[in-house]
């Protein structure tokens, strides 16, 4: 950990990597899974994706704490693209070379109540995506069209895959 921030990966090796290209990385990096309780103590929290979405971000958003992160690229029912910066979360470069500017000097520990509007805002995106009237509307109305379309392109195949179980 050195100048407040503290980022490790979990587990000893990245199970999603074939083995062919797996590489060595000092065992100083790797630590314990910390639990939601845990995580939710720190004031900020850095979220990035991977091949996709950042499965991690809808939490973080509806915490206390501000989210760093690179300017979403993947897209989900979370509209991660209508995310604003400065306003739901601070940005960092892609490669992270910003993050420690971004926090210590240029924006984050210089503007304590700013980050405390940016938390409020981007738990108010959540709760809103979430928790409205119109957002359990559009959940049930996303949960019937899925369900329809399910329908429309799998029950004839279902039918026969059952009537050969059913033999």
């Amino acid at each position: 950990m050195d100048k407040g921030i503290d980022v490790a990966l979990v587990g000893g090796r990245c199970p999603g990597i074939s083995k062919k290209i797996q590489f060595k990385v000092d065992q100083s990096f790797y630590r314990d899974t910390f639990d939601m309780e845990k995580l939710l103590q720190y004031k900020y929290l850095l979220s990035l994706e991977g091949n996709d979405v950042a499965t991690g971000l809808k939490w973080m958003l509806a915490s206390n704490s501000v989210v760093f992160m690179p300017p979403p690229t993947a897209v989900s029912f979370t509209m991660e693209s209508k995310l604003v910066p400065y306003v739901h979360y601070v940005p960092v470069k892609r490669d992270g070379s910003d993050l420690l500017s971004q926090l210590e000097w240029e924006w984050a520990k210089k503007n304590d109540d700013k980050c405390k509007w940016v938390s409020e805002q981007a738990t108010a995106y959540i709760e809103n995506l979430w928790s409205s009237d119109q957002g359990q509307n559009d959940l049930i109305l996303i949960k019937h069209m899925m369900g329809k379309m399910y329908h429309e392109k799998f029950s004839k195949a279902l039918a026969v895959c059952h009537s050969g179980f059913a033999r």
